[in-house]
């Protein structure tokens, strides 16, 4: 199982087991670079807000320093309530043995807490809503974060588009369905939450 057992009430979430190094190195991230230069809607690259979003004023990229599940977590509120909201910003990220949980959930209901602390894990909550995951090394996680007035209806399509491209550069053949699930071959390997 991908939480390890420290996830309650889990729904099946399929994970690749056999990572290509590609994915999580600079070939995978100079991919998800192109896609997004290539397949990103203007008014994330270019002007088109309320506040005055540069003409040709490129995502800004930020890459955290290490796995810590608090500092990323942090970073990631901080450039949303702080930074330049003129522009647009995009993070690759990862986290070491933690579970993440949803802005309203009730973390002992969710979680096996005294598990995940026994075996060194950590237990995070994120800004947006949505249920509990299990992030390690194994997984790559994505964020995008834009001025609400420059992306209508903050389509999770518009989001997703960079990744499914990346991956049909390696040859992996990935559709958006639902919601907000990205799947191979119909199984899910990544769900998507928002925060406005």
């Amino acid at each position: 199982r991908s939480d390890l057992g420290y996830i309650k009430n889990i729904q099946i979430e399929v994970r690749f087991q056999k990572r290509s190094t590609c994915f999580a190195g600079a070939s995978f991230l100079q991919s998800v670079e192109k896609s997004l230069n290539h397949s990103l809607p203007a008014f994330l690259m270019a002007s088109g807000g309320k506040r005055g979003r540069k003409e040709g004023a490129a995502m800004i990229y930020l890459e955290p320093p290490g796995t810590d599940p608090y500092f990323n977590l942090a970073l990631e509120e901080y450039v949303f309530e702080q930074m330049d909201r003129s522009r647009a910003y995009f993070m690759l990220w990862q986290n070491r043995h933690t579970v993440v949980i949803g802005r309203n959930q009730n973390a002992w209901r969710e979680c096996r807490t005294t598990l995940l602390e026994q075996e060194g894990g950590v237990l995070a909550r994120r800004l947006s809503g949505g249920g509990a995951v299990y992030h390690d090394t194994g997984n790559l996680n994505f964020t995008f974060i834009v001025d609400q007035d420059t992306a209508p209806g903050l389509n999770f399509k518009i989001f997703v588009r960079p990744v499914v491209e990346a991956l049909a550069r390696f040859g992996v053949h990935a559709e958006f369905t639902g919601r907000n699930d990205l799947t191979i071959g119909g199984m899910k390997f990544s769900g998507n939450s928002q925060y406005a």
